[in-house]
């Protein structure tokens, strides 16, 4: 009888243990089901799922999930309540799903472990914010089809791609820590109106790449460091690329700090921080702006590439090996950029037709302008060539093609600052009394090429109301310079640009629009007289010295539109009183 009992208690307890394995089990089954469905009433399926429903509208975790989730309702809110949803990297597999839906508000969530991290298809109006999206096989987001999404506050981190977003448009990517993904931070292909702001984009193979006809999108204000290629790339029109800080690595040969591509025009490049790429800004699109960018520590500061009407202007760039470089590129406009200290300020190769006004090149290592190939009918007027060791390079192998090196008289050349020579005499032909601020004897640059009107003084652009534009040639030092549209005048501070110079002179190109002669100048409250170099009906051009020391310059209309007006209505009144005045004396 023992016997028989003994057997009984084990054979019950391999059939409770059995039990117990088996309930375990399909627990497991249970939590891990494959996936999980917010379903378009607002149920959970299945209802054991570790998330919280209040009235259908917020979605809370409870704790960890391992399933996806597919989402079929619009206007609810998840909230991961800083759980992990974790997957096993499964082909096609989703974190969170949303299709055809809107208005889902998606936040506190970690995931991780799929084939995406959450995918938005044919939806619109989603938030998605204050998650961390890691280690996902190929995105961290995927939108497809979807638009009006916003993005802001996550971490993407170790994904393929940290967002990816196709044929999808106007939505909004801001305030993201997007670091060390396998390829892209963020990659847009057939997108446009997107806005790409204060993101945080760093370690990536690729920071930003907007490609295959994506217009219209506008990159701002990002930090965008240590990618291994493109900082920032784009392929379309009518993009704005501003305000954003991009270093790469200069060892690395094919790194861009900032590339926008051949296939659209109408782009606009201005006020980025680029540093240490092998191109700072590489620009193949035509019609496209380049401005007020700092360029520092590249092999090419600005490279632009088969490009046709592009504008850069205001750009500051130091310490590259090329400052500017043209290939294969025509009737471009380059004017007012500071180039300092680069080993060749500006290369240009089979380029033609192009303007480089008002640029000050100073401190070159090698030579300020390099013509290779065959490049012809450029112009070069209004600049500053300040200490440069070598101003024209051709190579033995480069034939000579006309350039032109003044904008003839009276606008004239350059401001040499080795050049010596005097000022006595103006006109065309500079054999009229009296100076023009145009040196009386032309500057030789080399064998091929002159200066005919080389200026006496450095060449400004002074800051003017916003539709007017003033030049000042001076060889004094401006301080500061303002023009007051509102009671026609302008005003100068300048002082001596070396400590033994007694005497200084202005030549001014003043808009009829924005001044009208006569003038009266003074200078320190004294005033002087000046000779008019050259006038039509749009703008003059004045002349007058000084003798130096601190100044203020004020120049004001001999009759103030101010006066003109109130006189020209007090004659208009007295006019006929006065005729019938003399008629009556008469009769």
């Amino acid at each position: 009888m023992n016997n028989t009992f003994l057997t009984f208690f084990a054979i019950s307890c391999l059939l409770s243990t059995a039990f117990l394995i088996g309930l375990a089990f399909e627990i497991q089954t249970v939590e891990a089901s494959g996936i999980i469905y917010i379903r378009y009433d607002g149920c959970i399926d299945p209802p054991t799922t570790p998330i919280s429903n209040i009235d259908n509208v917020t979605y809370v975790f409870t704790d960890n999930i391992y399933d996806e989730i597919v989402i079929e309702r619009s206007n609810i809110i998840i909230d991961g309540n800083n759980y992990t949803l974790h997957g096993t990297e499964s082909h096609d597999s989703k974190g969170i799903y949303l299709f055809g839906i809107r208005n889902v508000t998606i936040k506190n969530i970690r995931i991780e472990g799929f084939w995406y991290g959450i995918f938005l298809e044919d939806s619109s109006d989603h938030k998605l914010y204050r998650n961390i999206i890691a280690a996902n096989k190929i995105h961290g987001i995927r939108l497809w089809h979807s638009s009006g999404n916003t993005i802001s506050g996550n971490n993407m981190t170790n994904n393929e791609n940290g967002i990816y977003f196709r044929y999808s448009s106007n939505n909004k990517v801001f305030e993201n820590n997007i670091t060390a993904n396998a390829i892209n931070g963020i990659q847009g292909l057939y997108s446009s109106n997107n806005s790409i702001s204060r993101n945080n984009i760093v370690n990536n193979e690729h920071g930003i790449l907007l490609h295959e006809t994506s217009n219209d999108n506008t990159i701002f204000r990002n930090i965008i460091t240590a990618n291994e290629f493109e900082g920032i790339s784009v392929e379309g029109s009518n993009c704005v690329i501003s305000d954003n800080v991009v270093t790469g690595f200069y060892n690395v040969h094919e790194y861009c700090g900032i590339f926008v591509g051949m296939s659209g025009k109408g782009n606009l490049v201005i006020n980025n921080t680029v540093q240490n790429g092998f191109s700072g800004i590489q620009i193949g699109s035509n019609d496209t702006i380049v401005s007020l960018n700092t360029i520092i520590g590249n092999y090419n500061g600005i490279l632009s590439d088969s490009t046709d009407d592009c504008t850069f202007s205001r750009n500051i760039m130091k310490k590259n090996n090329f400052a500017i470089q043209f290939r294969y590129c025509s009737d471009c406009i380059i004017f007012e950029n500071n180039l300092n200290q680069n080993d060749i300020a500006i290369r240009l190769y089979d380029s033609c037709n192009s303007t480089f006004a008002q640029n000050t090149i100073s401190n070159t290592i090698y030579y300020a302008i390099g013509l290779r190939g065959y490049t012809y009918n450029n112009r070069f007027y209004h600049n500053n060539f300040i200490d440069n060791r070598q101003i024209v390079y051709k190579s033995a192998t480069d034939s000579w093609h006309p350039n032109a090196w003044d904008n003839g008289y009276p606008s004239g050349g350059n401001y040499w600052s080795d050049y010596t020579g005097v000022d006595l005499h103006r006109g065309r032909y500079q054999n009229e009394p009296d100076s023009d601020g145009i040196a009386d004897v032309p500057c030789v640059i080399d064998a091929n090429y002159t200066d005919n009107y080389p200026l006496m003084g450095m060449s400004h652009t002074a800051n003017t109301a916003p539709k007017y534009n003033v030049s000042v040639i001076s060889n004094s030092t401006i301080n500061y310079f303002e023009c007051l549209e509102s009671d026609s005048t302008i005003r100068m501070y300048v002082s001596n640009m070396t400590p033994g110079q007694t005497c200084g002179f202005c030549r001014l190109t003043i808009p009829h629009d924005l001044l009208r002669p006569l003038y009266n100048i003074t200078v320190n409250h004294d005033p002087v007289i000046y000779n008019t170099v050259f006038e039509n009906e749009t703008f003059s051009i004045i002349y007058f010295r000084y003798e130096h020391s601190t100044l203020e310059i004020i120049i004001v209309p001999e009759f103030p539109s101010a006066i003109i007006l109130p006189l020209f209505i007090i004659l208009s009144l007295i006019t006929p009183v006065f005729i019938k005045y003399r008629k009556n004396q008469q009769g």
